[in-house]
């Protein structure tokens, strides 16, 4: 029983019963239900590998990121940005990226390690994901040369 190269397949697929509308995604797998079962199980050929020289150690988590006050000003800097980045390109124009559609960062203008005030709402600004690496790596460079 089952499915073979020399073969028809047979109709004891209980896939769509168990998981309806699983395979309609994928109807040529509906003809052929021992052969789904076989391309799930395969393991890749070629293993994922870490071939960096030196680890990076565990990310810590800064203790003041889960203090209620941090959280306030999260929800105070957010609010007052309307959950929409504020970065501006050269013309001027605010970036149009917005919750829930991307994920927006409360970020310290002055970060903490440059001596930002933490909880200070002048001191914050809401940027989506990629606006907030660029700042945040520019400023390291600048970090960095000093």
């Amino acid at each position: 029983m089952g499915w073979s190269a020399y073969s028809t397949p047979t109709p004891h697929n209980n896939a769509p019963a168990a998981f309806p509308g699983r395979m309609r995604a994928y109807p040529a797998m509906r003809a052929y239900p021992a052969m789904t079962k076989v391309v799930r199980s395969i393991t890749p050929v070629i293993r994922a590998v870490d071939t960096r020289t030196t680890k990076l150690p565990p990310k810590q988590i800064e203790p003041i990121y889960n203090s209620p006050q941090y959280i306030a000003w999260r929800a105070e800097i957010t609010s007052r940005a309307g959950r929409r980045c504020e970065a501006r390109d050269e013309h001027g124009r605010r970036c149009t990226k917005a919750w829930p559609e991307h994920r927006v960062y409360a970020d310290h203008i002055v970060e903490l390690k440059d001596g930002g005030q933490p909880f200070d709402i002048n001191n914050g600004m809401v940027l989506c994901a990629s606006h907030h690496e660029r700042k945040t790596f520019r400023v390291r460079v600048q970090r960095l040369k000093r």
